[in-house]
């Protein structure tokens, strides 16, 4: 009778493909940490945009001044043409633009508002 004996261990080519295999999950990992770092930086630029067009818009209605753009921004203030039902107040349109993203708010402002950024 005879006994086969059966080995144990790793072989090279195991130990290739797992190393192979990890390789691809980590290339994957940093694929996936890059794409989430550049959706997190679009959505601080657009909440960004939004929080300046609030701002602006209060301190046209409350008449104090108006925040700051950063370097990388646009604010721009239209007047619209609409007819208002409240005596001295008029609507306008605040647009601001952070690093290719934007944020546009429409709210009634004094009439005698002053207006920021190329204003109608």
């Amino acid at each position: 009778m005879s006994i086969r004996r059966r080995h144990t261990g790793f072989f090279m080519t195991e130990v290739i493909i797992a190393i192979a295999i990890v390789s691809f999950v980590m290339v994957l990992f940093s694929i996936a940490i890059g794409r989430q770092f550049k959706g997190s930086q679009r959505l601080n630029d657009s909440r960004a945009a939004t929080l300046l067009a609030e701002q602006t818009m209060v301190a046209l209605q409350s008449g104090t001044e108006a925040p700051s753009v950063p370097e990388k921004g646009q604010l721009k203030v239209t007047a619209l043409d609409t007819a208002s039902t409240v005596k001295g107040l008029k609507w306008a349109t605040v647009d601001v633009q952070i690093n290719g993203r934007s944020a546009s708010l429409t709210g009634m402002i004094p009439a005698a508002a002053k207006q920021k950024g190329g204003a109608k």
